[in-house]
């Protein structure tokens, strides 16, 4: 049967491209997100012109969200990786800051591990800030800026991290919703545990997670296991102990979690 088209710009695309149906919005394990991905890809083959990447913008968000979930589930990224430069090709052609900055971050971090994209995983990273910064959008901003920390104190190159959180900062300090700047400041607690400043690491780590509604079960799970290390830091055997079971805790709450409760 022909999908019924409407026009955009010039260009006859489906509807039914758009976006998917709404319980399918909802489910997002890997089995669901595949059979998305194949839906979007047989309709747009069978459409009868050429589809602006402008429209393909869904295709591209279901490639993002399956490759994050073969990321996740599979012992290599390989997959994830092939999913991701499908995605590329799409959004490289588009204007669409959120659906560029999510993607390039996927890619940043699906390139980890691999020798021959290992200047990916800085490269994609600093590229989503630029569109993020440029689109003045401050969950962008904030997503951007928190994955080139990461990378840099995973690379142990704290001075730069550094340099780049309080970038941020200054950048964003006059946003009114301070809480949306919590994942910044758990990268400023790794920061200052990674130079040996235990006690400044737990005054941040725990003051994140006294707002915990702020930041997601991950960054929970960081901040936990940031204040373990900080208590063995400061010979604090018991409280160390008590840091580990808490995130041990989240991350069987996390992983008893259905799929189709979880965000994209």
């Amino acid at each position: 049967m022909k999908l019924s088209p409407f026009k955009l710009g010039g260009w006859l695309i489906s509807g039914l491209l758009l976006a998917p149906p709404a319980h399918a919005q909802q489910d997002y394990s890997c089995a669901a997100l595949a059979q998305r991905v194949s839906d979007y890809e047989r309709a747009y083959a069978s459409a009868e012109t050429e589809v602006l990447p402008e429209a393909k913008i869904p295709l591209a968000y279901a490639y993002c969200s399956l490759a994050e979930c073969r990321n996740q589930t599979l012992a290599t990224s390989t997959e994830a990786t092939v999913l991701i430069d499908k995605a590329l090709a799409i959004v490289e052609q588009t204007d669409d800051s959120p659906v560029r900055v999510r993607t390039y971050l996927l890619a940043s971090t699906c390139a980890e591990g691999q020798a021959d994209r290992n200047e990916q995983v800085l490269g994609y990273s600093l590229k989503a800030l630029q569109v993020a910064r440029a689109s003045q959008d401050s969950m962008l901003i904030v997503a951007a800026y928190t994955r080139v920390t990461d990378v840099y104190i995973e690379r142990k190159d704290y001075n730069k991290a550094d340099d780049y959180l309080k970038e941020a900062q200054e950048l964003l300090g006059n946003l009114k919703e301070k809480l949306s700047l919590a994942p910044l400041y758990l990268q400023q607690s790794r920061v200052y545990l990674a130079e040996n400043k235990p006690q400044k690491a737990i005054d941040g780590f725990q003051g994140l997670l006294s707002r915990a509604k702020a930041i997601d079960v991950d960054a929970q799970i960081k901040a936990y296991n940031g204040l373990e290390k900080a208590a063995l830091a400061l010979g604090d055997p018991i409280n160390a102990q008590r840091y580990h079971k808490l995130a041990e805790e989240l991350v069987a709450k996390k992983a008893s979690t259905p799929a189709t409760s979880q965000k994209q």
